[in-house]
């Protein structure tokens, strides 16, 4: 509701337009202003609510240990993309993506490691778009994985672990 006319004739016909242009999709800003969050076409979610929808959304079909796990990556991609002045999901560009890749290698971490962060990131974005909470493109679908060193591991356990893991499985197995 708001002022339409000083007279009764004028407030009928300019409610009648905004009428015939609220059931053709067309807000303007004071519209915006007061439905707010009921825009779910142009939901911009920022970061952290990214994070929390995306976890909301998995809780079922991971074990505690994987949730943490992706809690933990998400949380070191989106702290790079913040320190880059992104706020919401939608400033994650391709660019950006590449230069969390790139830094993620500087460190020195695995081939599998930089997999792991690239992965989570795409499933962000791929569950939320799955899901119709966002429409925006993955920016990782275009980001190369390094392509120097292995994905597999490279050390071997020593005798000591593999006999603490050996009396471990004796001592917790159903058998």
């Amino acid at each position: 509701r708001r002022p339409c006319d000083k007279t009764k004739a004028g407030a009928e016909r300019t409610a009648r337009i905004k009428q015939g242009q609220l059931f053709n999709g067309m807000f303007d800003e004071y519209d915006r202003e007061r439905l707010d969050n009921y825009f779910r076409d142009e939901q911009r979610l920022t970061l952290d609510e990214a994070k929390i929808l995306y976890l909301e959304t998995t809780i079922n079909n991971k074990t505690r240990r994987t949730l943490k796990r992706d809690e933990y990556l998400i949380d070191v991609a989106f702290g790079f993309f913040k320190s880059r002045g992104a706020v919401l999901l939608d400033d994650v560009s391709p660019l950006l993506c590449v230069r969390l890749i790139a830094s993620i290698k500087k460190k020195g971490l695995k081939r599998s490691s930089i997999k792991n962060y690239w992965s989570v990131v795409s499933k962000v974005f791929n569950k939320l778009r799955k899901l119709k909470l966002i429409k925006l493109e993955n920016p990782m679908q275009d980001v190369d994985l390094p392509r120097e060193g292995k994905m597999e591991r490279t050390r071997i356990p020593s005798v000591d672990e593999i006999q603490s893991i050996l009396s471990y499985l004796a001592t917790h197995s159903p058998y």
